[in-house]
């Protein structure tokens, strides 16, 4: 029994199945995709989001231990619709979000417009992101 336990405790090879890689898919599917996007923004579900109140302690949790007025530029990778970086900005960070759901960076782009929050979203794997843009925070 130990043997199979330290077994599952190792760390996958990367692209393994299970892995952000293997359900690239999940993401990027458009008849997927748009389920999965579904399930982040509904508030009540917890599948692809968390549900909003396990959010909103997150984001006040991160807040406290990085206060934005002294770590102001926060970076979310796999940013999805953008549910957490909204809060984000209302907590009073400077948001830039990177995702690779096409149908999730629009829906994002879409709210953040519609909020005025200003949030900078990118359309690109995380994974492969080569940013020299410095950042305080990165969720």
């Amino acid at each position: 029994m130990y043997k199979e336990l330290m077994a599952l405790m190792r760390k996958p090879e990367l692209n393994a199945p299970g892995t952000i890689i293997s359900n690239y898919a999940l993401w990027v599917d458009e008849h997927i995709s748009e389920g999965m996007l579904k399930s982040h923004i509904n508030p009540d579900e917890e599948g692809a989001t968390s549900k909003y109140d396990f959010v909103l302690k997150s984001v006040q949790w991160i807040a406290e231990i990085a206060p934005p007025a002294q770590y102001i530029n926060l970076l979310d990778l796999g940013c999805g619709p953008g549910v957490y970086a909204e809060r984000f900005v209302k907590a009073g960070y400077k948001v830039t979000g990177v995702d690779f759901s096409k149908r999730s960076i629009a829906y994002a782009k879409e709210q953040t417009e519609f909020n005025g929050s200003g949030i900078e979203y990118h359309l690109q794997n995380y994974l492969t992101i080569d940013y020299t843009e410095r950042f305080d925070v990165i969720t």
